[in-house]
């Protein structure tokens, strides 16, 4: 199980971490997330670690670049909202 957290680029703060088995459910998760959001360019998804749900333990990989609201909305795959 990989852990993300979402990077509000404006705000200089990233989200509570929250989980998925792997990037295509966790891009998933941020599209659901994002298609409420009115900045959705300024958030992106980052993948933080593993964790091993037989043993517990927490494998950090550093903040790795998934995907951002503007590669999402430039790719078409949500709409952005206008004010």
């Amino acid at each position: 199980m990989r852990i993300y957290t979402i990077l509000d680029i404006e705000a200089e703060q990233y989200s509570l971490p929250y989980f998925a088995v792997n990037d295509k459910i966790a891009i998933r998760m941020f599209r659901e997330t994002v298609s409420k959001a009115l900045y959705v360019e300024e958030l992106e998804l980052y993948c933080l670690g593993e964790f091993d749900e037989s043993t517990s333990n927490l494998r950090s990989t550093g903040s790795i670049l998934v995907i951002t609201g503007a590669d999402l909305v430039n790719n078409k795959q949500i709409e952005v909202k206008n004010g």
